[in-house]
């Protein structure tokens, strides 16, 4: 297990019985970018295998990828879903208030 404190300027990053190693926040942001795509590869691959598309080249799985992604990011419906929570747990909060 690690353990992860954050730091002004970054994350400490610690195994036990191992020496910290501090991580940038700008080098922690290329990392989740990294693992995300990752992801997003795998989806890609796994539809492909839906489909039975198999004639597909590493280099078209990096450009259907990179479509993907800038769709990703024009997709705003978390925002509408992040709202929808944050006005449930509001909801909530304010009849657990009152039950006290």
């Amino acid at each position: 297990m690690i353990t992860i404190t954050t730091h002004k300027e970054g994350f400490m990053l610690q195994r036990p019985g191992t020496p910290k190693m501090f991580l940038s926040y700008s080098d922690a942001l290329t990392l989740s970018q990294a693992v995300d795509r990752m992801y997003h590869i795998e989806d890609v691959k796994t539809k492909l295998e839906e489909i039975n598309e198999s004639e597909i080249t590493e280099d078209d799985i990096d450009k259907i990828c990179d479509e993907y992604e800038r769709r990703l990011e024009d997709d705003d419906s978390w925002n509408f879903m992040l709202r929808d929570v944050i006005s449930e747990f509001k909801k909530t909060s304010k009849c657990n208030n009152t039950v006290k």
